[in-house]
């Protein structure tokens, strides 16, 4: 009786690895553990990313940003490979406000739109010791 082939498996070297590995699973309608693992390593680099950007952290730090700006420098963030960049950025805003200043360190606010006062727009701005 032949020995039974095992199948080598290939461990992701990158997050475009686990992207190319996660949209293939996504279009097969092939759901695992490997799509939360995709969101982490897309977190981690995301927050390391955003950590580094000397701009963004004092923006946050002063004034805050809109949502959709922040949603945004994310998606810019996020590897070619992924599917559905501004969907998953948009997963990934609170997560990532969330490493980046605590769970209770930021919140969101609404605030009159600049071109159209009678519009809102959504703001993540940081909270102040003893604002929470």
């Amino acid at each position: 009786m032949a020995a039974r082939q095992r199948r080598a498996t290939r461990y992701p070297e990158s997050v475009d690895d686990q992207a190319s590995q996660a949209r293939e699973a996504e279009e097969s309608g092939y759901e695992s553990r490997r799509g939360e693992d995709l969101q982490e390593a897309l977190l981690r680099n995301v927050c390391a990313e955003l950590e580094s950007d000397e701009a963004f952290m004092n923006r946050m730090r002063s004034t805050g940003d809109t949502w959709i700006n922040v949603r945004n420098r994310i998606e810019q963030l996020l590897p070619d490979l992924v599917v559905n960049t501004a969907e998953r950025a948009h997963q990934l805003v609170s997560s990532a406000m969330n490493e980046l200043f605590g769970k209770n360190g930021w919140k969101t606010e609404s605030r009159p739109q600049k071109k159209n006062p009678e519009r809102s727009v959504t703001w993540i701005v940081l909270v102040e010791p003893g604002d929470e």
